[in-house]
């Protein structure tokens, strides 16, 4: 069952403290892989002895409209900040290429679907479209709006202003608020913002994305999805219903199909979750390790142990 006997006597885990400490303790050798993010993931491909791996990870990232307030009734509002974002950029400026654009909810292999909307970054459409929404009386171009994180790190700031960089070009003004993790909850019930960052990953199973689109979803949630408008009550009933009847369903291919059609009515009403990035991960491994396969990078970032596959990594002798 367990292929033989492992390769290794056995293995250390060891906590490093914040990631400076840990990449000096790999610049020494006193460690054989470690994650590597932002700087250190660009560092580390400099190292003599290291080889630099990346892997796509099951979690993406999402830029929140707050959909209770009556500047994000309207659609065409909605996908005016969409097409504002440079998902390319931040993931290339911010993130050095460890973050891969995406368009939808979902990142499971295979349940993905690939025909939604993308709304691409196209800052001009961005402008006219909420041109076109003021001169309908539904967009005011003089409204203050906050964006607020809970994320630190020079990383998460940067990527915030480029936010606010992006949104301000095509004409909405932002203020950037950092919000400590401690306080996110209450902050967010204070339900002043009009836009915050957040991040998911979820099983396999894409029915537990329901909890997220689900009709009733504010007191879960927090933040509300759905305009309160009540302008797509129908859309929401709608897709409560096909998530239900996915899960009723027998058939892999049939479900599939379901879940593409949810999908693809999120994207083109672009609810309050805007999808941003889907995760990449850079692992820093000594040259003379072996054995490290997609399941043990993939494992050692979820924790899922049982795909480690650790009784097939080796080391050689230096």
């Amino acid at each position: 069952y367990w292929e033989g006997a492992p390769c290794l006597d056995g293995i250390l885990f060891q906590n490093m403290g914040p990631p400076d400490t840990q990449f000096i303790a790999l610049q020494k050798g006193e460690l054989d892989i470690m994650k590597v993010e932002g700087n250190f993931y660009q560092q580390a491909q400099e190292l003599p002895g290291i080889d630099v791996q990346t892997q796509r990870l099951n979690y993406i990232s999402v830029f929140v409209g707050n959909l209770s307030q009556p500047a994000f009734w309207d659609k065409r509002v909605r996908m005016a900040v969409s097409h504002a974002i440079n998902r390319q950029e931040i993931g290339d400026a911010v993130y050095f290429g460890l973050r891969e654009p995406w368009h939808t909810f979902s990142f499971v292999d295979g349940w993905t679907n690939d025909e939604v909307p993308t709304y691409s970054y196209d800052p001009e459409k961005a402008m006219a479209l909420l041109a076109e929404a003021a001169a309908d009386g539904v967009w005011d171009p003089e409204q203050e709006h906050e964006l607020i994180y809970y994320h630190t790190g020079t990383e998460a700031k940067n990527f915030m202003l480029l936010m606010q960089k992006y949104l301000s070009e095509v004409g909405i003004n932002v203020t950037v608020i950092h919000v400590p993790n401690e306080a996110w909850n209450d902050r967010l019930e204070q339900n002043t913002h009009s836009f915050s960052h957040a991040g998911w990953g979820n099983p396999v199973d894409l029915h537990g994305y329901y909890r997220t689109y689900r009709c009733d979803n504010a007191p879960l949630h927090r933040n509300v999805v759905w305009p309160t408008d009540g302008s797509l009550d129908a859309v929401c009933d709608q897709v409560d219903a096909l998530f239900i009847q996915a899960k009723e369903t027998g058939g892999t291919e049939d479900r599939k199909a379901l879940y593409n059609e949810i999908q693809q009515i999120i994207a083109e009403n672009v609810i309050g979750y805007i999808p941003l990035h889907r995760y990449h991960m850079g692992y820093a491994i000594g040259k003379n390790v072996g054995g490290m396969d997609e399941y043990a990078l993939g494992g050692m970032h979820d924790y899922q142990w049982s795909k480690l596959n650790a009784h097939l990594w080796y080391k050689m002798e230096e």
